[in-house]
């Protein structure tokens, strides 16, 4: 199974997998149970109900399951034109790791000594456990737009 769009697996399944926007990001990985999200991916599954966001924990009311959430960056190309010694192009690093590696962040890109990469906003979210009966909450829960079989969204569902 493909991963879905709008999502960058890291360890969720039996198979550790990686994209985000459809696009995949070939060598990215992060530890087991954690996924980015990209910003705008949020914001649309937020708009059309599928999610709630409650200060830094995700709720997908349709699969029962919370993510604790982590500002990070997708780090898509560099775009200085050096070569990438840091490694970093198709990885997911949190804001906290971006300024440990001495890294300057500023919307979509990130200078590192003499490295400018650009990069994609938005979060980690690391799977908590779930709570006693979230799956009959989840089966009850019918708020917002309706779920396109075979969309983004509902592959993430079959996942989680």
């Amino acid at each position: 199974m493909t991963a879905p769009q709008g999502v960058n697996w890291g360890g969720l399944g039996a198979q550790q997998r990686t994209c985000y926007d459809a696009a995949f990001c070939r060598g990215a990985s992060m530890g087991a149970n954690r996924v980015f999200f990209p910003q705008q991916t949020l914001d649309e599954w937020l708009e059309q109900g599928h999610i709630a966001l409650v200060g830094d924990e995700l709720t997908i009311g349709a699969a029962g399951r919370n993510l604790r959430l982590h500002g990070a960056v997708h780090f898509v190309a560099e775009v200085a034109g050096s070569e990438d010694g840091n490694a970093l192009v198709g990885k997911v690093k949190t804001h906290e790791q971006v300024a440990e590696l001495g890294g300057e962040h500023v919307a979509d890109s990130v200078i590192l000594g003499d490295n400018a990469y650009q990069v994609v906003e938005g979060f980690i979210g690391e799977l908590l456990p779930k709570a006693p009966g979230a799956d009959k909450k989840a089966k009850r829960s019918t708020r917002g737009t309706p779920i396109q079989t075979g969309s983004p969204f509902a592959n993430l569902l079959k996942l989680l």
